[in-house]
């Protein structure tokens, strides 16, 4: 495996390098018989929370592994179902449930037929390609529509990521996915509710009359992604300073998220009485919810919203609103929408940051709300 740029520790043989989701990745380097050796032996944000003196430990345990001849350096011969239950259990910790319970679905409805079987080190890309193109081919039996380019692309980049685990625990060389040839696509969605409709369906939301899914959709119209919010535990929020925290592996920009509580999930999560665990719990199970579908459909009929209008769009609502509808820069929608690509001053958990999405949610909702 070729790691990124390597900085010396004050352990000899000890480098680290950051990761955004592992935090402090350690690499131990020696030599037996000549032979030069660098493995990883830690992560800051694995479950022992390595530091660097337990990173050098383990090294030089491995060390002597490797001296007393164990077969450590065996390549384990896996077919690819195994290697993706055993990367699944690798990334538990640092991705969030809908993440993993996506990427179990893809695997078992279009990568487990094809290539579960079949050991890893005998898939080649010309394998993988033919698996991308038969997705292409295939004709969904609902919707009599053929698979999107981008579905293909999202299956292609689930099998590279396990085949990365695979080659970060040196039981392969090479990713077979690395070079599939994928169709071009364009992912721009396009805004359809008009201005009107946007305020309906708002307001529609905050009056809602199943407590459970106005606390859900409300959170969702603060341009949160649906994971997020069911994800939320109590444990992240903090009534004394009317913040909640979004931790780094349950969002995409892979860092811990601070957001302010409004007066609208103020009031949303001061009536809820159960305070321990997730803060949305189904009432099926008690546990976190699988599926909102059928709340949502009943909240776009209730306010006359009949056009092709994901729970994703929500986002799309608040970026359009506050970009569109009340000029404001991208920096601030991209501060309340959670994109990493925005160009404020990032610092954890910072006070300023709050102020301006707190501000900007104002804004938007002062806009969106039914005047009295």
């Amino acid at each position: 495996m070729a790691f990124p740029k390597l900085t010396k520790t004050k352990y000899k043989g000890l480098h680290t390098y950051k990761d955004t989701v592992k935090g402090t990745v350690y690499v131990g380097s020696f030599r037996i018989n000549g032979k030069l050796y660098k493995k990883i032996v830690g992560y800051s944000n694995d479950e022992f929370r390595t530091t660097e003196k337990i990173a050098f430990l383990n090294k030089e345990a491995m060390i002597q592994e490797y001296k007393k001849g164990t077969d450590v350096e065996t390549k384990k011969i896996y077919t690819f179902e195994q290697l993706f239950k055993e990367y699944i259990e690798s990334v538990r910790q640092s991705q969030s449930i809908s993440t993993i319970e996506t990427k179990e679905y893809y695997f078992d409805k279009h990568i487990k037929p094809v290539l579960g079987s079949q050991l890893i080190d005998k898939i080649i890309t010309g394998t993988v390609q033919n698996l991308i193109n038969k997705i292409l081919k295939t004709v969904k039996p609902k919707t009599k529509e053929y698979y999107k380019p981008q579905t293909a692309t999202h299956i292609n980049n689930i099998i590279k990521a396990v085949f990365n685990y695979a080659i970060e625990m040196n039981y392969i060389e090479s990713n077979p996915a690395k070079n599939v040839k994928l169709p071009k696509f364009d992912n721009t969605i396009e805004y359809t509710l008009t201005e009107e409709e946007s305020k309906k369906l708002f307001n529609t939301i905050l009056n809602f009359k199943e407590p459970i899914y106005r606390g859900i959709f409300t959170f969702l119209l603060h341009g949160h992604r649906k994971s997020e919010v069911l994800d939320l535990v109590w444990d992240n929020v903090d009534f004394d300073n009317r913040v909640y925290k979004i931790p780094y592996g349950n969002n995409k920009v892979k860092k811990n998220k601070l957001h302010p509580i409004t007066d609208e999930l103020f009031e949303i999560l001061i009536n809820i009485e159960d305070k321990n665990g997730y803060v949305f719990k189904s009432p099926r199970t008690g546990t976190r919810f699988n599926d909102i579908k059928k709340a949502w459909k009943r909240i776009k009929e209730e306010a006359g919203i009949y056009k092709d209008f994901r729970i994703h769009d929500i986002r799309h609502l608040i970026g359009n609103v506050t970009i569109n509808e009340l000029g404001q820069s991208s920096n601030i929608a991209a501060a309340i929408l959670g994109h990493g690509s925005t160009k404020m001053v990032e610092q954890r958990y910072s006070k300023v940051r709050t102020e301006t999405i707190s501000r900007g949610l104002g804004l938007i909702f002062d806009h969106l709300r039914e005047k009295q």
